[in-house]
């Protein structure tokens, strides 16, 4: 009788084989998050991609965590360590996100980051901010310097991009990570860490596209940023710069937070469902994202004068008033580009 010989690499998915080591490195990231992780997510640390669709997701997730008695898969799909005990609830007066936007030199597995903009609210009150060009090491495609203003000479001297990143983790630290279509900043922010350490984000994630979806269904026809925005009035105008565009998501988080507890939401972690259980968009229906550029410099000016307050009727179930949600951005706190 033959007797088949074992893969000397990991276990195999329909036609797919995963790398040797592929389970570990998705339990050392459940392990550093804390928690267990939305599938999406799970399977991208599995494939070392930084995009999985669904059903290969819950493919992938299936067999692997069959085969490995350290996984375990909880009722609302995502993947966690057996004995992990979930992180306590976290009220929203007490919630600490760190909202982040990338530019970069385009949107593919070879593309860099050239600018990194983030700001960090406690409690709904902005309490630092982040602004850092980075020198991507190649030219900048035309196109994304028409769309951003980003210039080559813009560029010479920023500075590589590891201290950069480890500025922008030093202000995330202990918060939950904050994007609008959060799939390609964190999908980007992920392959600069492989590349530079080894390492991954391991930190729970919002994505502002999936809560919009599924608290505006029906109110907007396209999620893009602009769009968003224009919903709540936004004082920042998103316009391709990181900062600004960060402070716009900034704000449009706490309008959506606000819409969250009409609907029951009391802790971050009930954003954060509401969020992974997003609406369907309706047949015929784009999200393309809706190109605003700023002219060049304009954007530390809208940066500068943000001051907003959102005009939301008082919830104060919670222990957070949303009337007085208050995103206010000093001189002093935004760093220069």
């Amino acid at each position: 009788m033959t007797r088949r010989t074992p893969s000397p690499r990991g276990p195999r998915v329909a036609s797919l084989q995963l790398e040797l080591g592929a389970a570990d490195r998705l339990a050392a990231l459940i392990e550093e998050s804390g928690e267990p992780l939305a599938p999406e997510r799970a399977a991208g640390a599995l494939l070392a991609l930084p995009r999985v669709p669904g059903e290969l997701a819950r493919r992938v997730l299936e067999e692997v965590v069959r085969d490995d008695a350290r996984l375990v898969s909880h009722d609302d799909g995502r993947v966690g360590l057996v004995g992990l005990a979930p992180p306590p609830s976290t009220p929203l007066a007490r919630a600490v996100w760190t909202v982040v936007d990338l530019e970069t030199t385009g949107v593919g597995a070879s593309a860099r980051i050239v600018e990194i903009g983030a700001v960090r609210l406690e409690g709904g009150e902005q309490t630092g901010t982040l602004s850092r060009l980075v020198d991507p090491g190649i030219p900048m495609p035309p196109r994304i310097t028409q769309i951003t203003g980003i210039r080559d000479r813009d560029l010479a001297g920023a500075g590589p991009l590891r201290p950069a990143l480890a500025e922008f983790l030093r202000l995330a630290r202990g918060s939950v990570l904050v994007a609008h279509n959060a799939a390609f900043d964190v999908g980007m922010l992920d392959r600069a860490l492989m590349r530079l350490d080894g390492t991954r984000i391991g930190m729970r994630v919002l994505d502002t596209v999936g809560l919009a979806r599924r608290l505006l269904a029906g109110r907007i026809a396209r999620f893009d940023l602009a769009s968003v925005s224009d919903r709540f009035d936004v004082t920042v105008r998103p316009c391709h710069r990181a900062l600004p565009d960060a402070l716009a998501t900034a704000e449009v988080l706490l309008g959506l937070i606000g819409l969250a507890q009409e609907r029951g939401a009391e802790s971050a972690e009930d954003v954060m469902a509401l969020a992974l259980a997003r609406a369907r968009t309706r047949p015929g229906r784009s999200s393309e994202t809706r190109l605003r550029c700023c002219p060049s410099g304009a954007h530390s000016a809208s940066a500068r004068s943000a001051s907003s307050k959102l005009s939301m009727s008082p919830l104060t179930t919670t222990g957070i008033d949303t009337a007085s949600l208050t995103l206010r951005t000093a001189a002093q706190s935004a760093r220069p580009l």
